[in-house]
């Protein structure tokens, strides 16, 4: 978990981490992650009536006013008020956004989708997931969970209750099995899994719930965050080689695939994103002004 002070062109500012067990007690997390934004604040030396508000990246789906983590399949976390619960905490107005789906955001707006119309941001991490960022006419942005496209019907249990998910395949646990535990950074673990025998099968499994998403949602651009930005490059050209042939012509004319462009941390880049569309850039100072005076009656 990161958390940082942003600025309107994005520039963090005092950047703070911490580690935290999946099965660590909710309320105490919370707890320790106000604490982290509150030294944050102290340590920035800004005023708090000068801060807009806060953006928070979770891991899964959220509710259609960006306010509750409606369900987590990584964290077991289901329906989760974590815009009321920080709001309380912080005194700030507070939106959330499903991680990876902020993060294509930042991409887009700040990064490697400037200059395309539509992003796919792949996330691999514990697990593998992507957000999809659409700007211009139309523009619109959402969770994709491709980590949960079944490759091998009837195969691996998966967290979500199906079975043959690719997640089971392809996310840091399995590859760090397949790599035999070599390496202590992501780019090493990666490196590793490719030479294993195994490794063909579960490439093969990725370009096909890759290609299928491609294929259903046209995205002009492939950001590759999390540990896939570290990946060696040997990965990435045989990526970009390998799905062309497996999308339709119209749209291996203009997809690229590219590293994210963002500065670590991404997350937090990604949320001080979210959070500057809607209290800045949306014209939602009225809105914030109405639940500021809210919490302070309350």
């Amino acid at each position: 978990m990161s958390v940082a002070l942003s600025d309107v062109g994005l520039a963090l500012r005092c950047p703070r981490h911490l580690s935290y067990d999946l099965s660590e007690d909710l309320e105490t997390l919370v707890d320790r992650v106000s604490r982290l934004a509150e030294e944050v604040i102290d340590a920035s030396g800004v005023y708090r009536l000068d801060i807009l508000g806060v953006g928070l990246g979770v891991p899964g789906s959220v509710d259609p006013n960006r306010r509750v983590n409606v369900r987590s399949i990584l964290t077991g976390w289901q329906d989760v008020a974590f815009a009321d619960v920080f709001e309380r905490k912080l005194g700030l107005p507070v939106i959330v956004e499903h991680n990876a789906t902020a993060m294509a955001v930042a991409e887009a707006l700040h990064g490697a989708g400037r200059d395309a119309e539509s992003i796919l941001y792949l996330l691999l991490g514990k697990g593998i997931g992507a957000g999809f960022a659409q700007t211009g006419a139309g523009a619109r942005c959402g969770a994709v969970e491709i980590g949960h496209i079944v490759v091998e019907p009837g195969g691996r249990p998966c967290l979500c209750g199906g079975q043959g998910c690719l997640e089971r395949f392809f996310s840091e646990e399995p590859l760090r099995k397949m790599s035999g535990e070599k390496g202590d950074d992501h780019s090493q673990m990666i490196d590793a899994a490719m030479q294993s025998p195994d490794w063909s099968a579960t490439y093969a499994y990725l370009l096909q719930a890759l290609s299928t998403t491609v294929t259903l949602m046209a995205p002009e651009r492939i950001v590759l965050g999390g540990f896939l930005n570290a990946a060696p490059d040997r990965f990435v050209a045989s990526l970009k080689r390998d799905l062309a042939p497996r999308v339709m012509p119209q749209q291996r004319e203009r997809l690229r695939i590219e590293r994210s462009s963002l500065s670590e941390p991404v997350g937090v880049q990604g949320a001080a994103t979210i959070a500057l569309e809607e209290f800045f850039y949306n014209g939602a100072s009225t809105a914030r002004s109405g639940r500021l005076q809210a919490m302070k009656r309350a």
